[in-house]
């Protein structure tokens, strides 16, 4: 049985829509009430985002505009928020207005985001209280792939540095846990594996570029990879030191190359960080885009066909990635290829792990649980489907 999008979020006074990762909630929120005045007329969206937006209120006016109003529609983005800060105000208004929550995949990378959800679920009693859906009649075909894995072998004198300087790290530990010392060593260590440097060679400028690649074999397969698909628009994100973007530059710069890089440091004036940006966004032609600095908000690289980590992966490796999947920061056409690219280092045979296999074992088990957790709640969702510009709901399962 279909039943309007309105009538359908008034059977009960908590509803979750499971949001496709490529929709910012406010994407969405207009999308739903667009050919629908009466839910227009009767909603807010309540961000933790500042907006000039008449439609948009912030978690501070949240509570005091609840209160104060009847038979309205509150749009929420922010499940923590809400728990933290607004659940007994919404409870004592529980018949009186009606709250819908956009979760998505990116809210459950984290162990405490997904902790959260949990816990925020355990507090709705009883469990009729809650009614998920998902917006699958606005599915843009983009697929969540698997993290692209390109393993570099090192062995000879760079393993034996390696090997000494994670010494150092697990001798500076304090009852196993780490300090600032250990976390020093822990860099020296992983920087080891991008590029090898001795008492005599101490950068790759003077070198050919095979004596270069020999010294930092991780920075071939990339250099390989993006030579190979040349037509597409790369993010590289890379520490800045002289084992990471220094090194880096150094050596694509010696090879014969048609595609320049845009280079993004965290130390940049944030005029020239937007106007770079800009310049890279401008159009949809083949770029690389080099930096140490995690894009979030309004401001990330536009179009991108791979984002490769250099290091195994870190938590904010995924906040820029689901941020730049976003339909707003694309304008090609679907179904769209996004890919994560991990390069790391291993050791020969995989006999030992190294700091950047033991992270991107982490990064790895992050996303696909995230994954993972966003599918088991999207397969309890009813359907809500679109005719004619408007939205109803399907009370069966799909």
């Amino acid at each position: 049985m279909e039943t309007s999008i309105k009538e359908t979020f008034t059977r009960t006074w908590i509803n979750v829509i499971m949001a496709p990762v490529y929709y910012h909630p406010t994407e969405l929120y207009n999308i739903l009430i667009k050919n629908d005045k009466a839910l227009a007329d009767n909603s807010k969206y309540v961000s933790v985002e500042e907006s000039k937006e008449n439609y948009i209120i912030s978690y501070d006016h949240f509570k005091s505009f609840n209160e104060s109003n009847e038979n309205y529609f509150f749009f929420i983005d922010n499940i923590e928020m809400i728990q933290f800060y607004a659940l007994d105000s919404m409870k004592k208004r529980r018949g009186i207005n009606y709250y819908i929550l956009f979760l998505s995949v990116k809210d459950f990378y984290q162990e405490g985001n997904r902790n959260s959800i949990r816990k925020f679920f355990k507090l709705l009693n009883p469990a009729s209280d809650l009614l998920f859906f998902t917006m699958s009649s606005i599915d843009l075909k983009v697929k969540l792939n698997a993290i692209e894995e390109f393993k570099t072998t090192i062995a000879g004198k760079q393993l034996a540095q390696y090997k000494q300087l994670y010494l150092k790290y697990l001798d500076s530990l304090r009852n196993e846990i780490e300090n600032e010392f250990s976390r020093n060593y822990s860099r020296e260590a992983q920087n080891s594996l991008n590029v090898y440097f001795d008492s005599v060679v101490k950068s790759l400028t003077n070198l050919s570029l095979d004596q270069s690649l020999q010294r930092a074999p991780k920075f071939r397969k990339l250099i390989s990879f993006l030579l190979l698909k040349n037509k597409a628009r790369h993010l590289i994100r890379m520490d800045n030191n002289k084992y990471g973007i220094n090194s880096f530059l150094t050596v694509y710069n010696k090879i014969d190359h048609d595609v320049e890089i845009t280079l993004i440091k965290k130390e940049d004036r944030y005029d020239d960080k937007v106007k770079k940006l800009t310049n890279f966004n401008m159009d949809n032609a083949p770029g690389i885009l080099l930096t140490d600095y995690n894009f979030s908000g309004l401001n990330v690289p536009k179009n991108l066909n791979y984002y490769h980590i250099i290091d195994g992966g870190r938590r904010d490796d995924l906040i820029t990635f689901f941020e730049c999947i976003k339909t707003r920061n694309y304008s090609g056409s679907y179904p769209r290829v996004f890919n994560i690219v991990s390069h790391y280092a291993i050791t020969p045979n995989e006999v030992e792990s190294t700091i950047d296999s033991n992270d991107f074992e982490n990064f790895k088990n992050r996303y696909n649980n995230a994954i993972g957790m966003y599918d088991n709640y999207d397969k309890k969702a009813y359907k809500i489907i679109q005719k004619n510009g408007k939205f109803y709901s399907v009370m069966n399962k799909k």
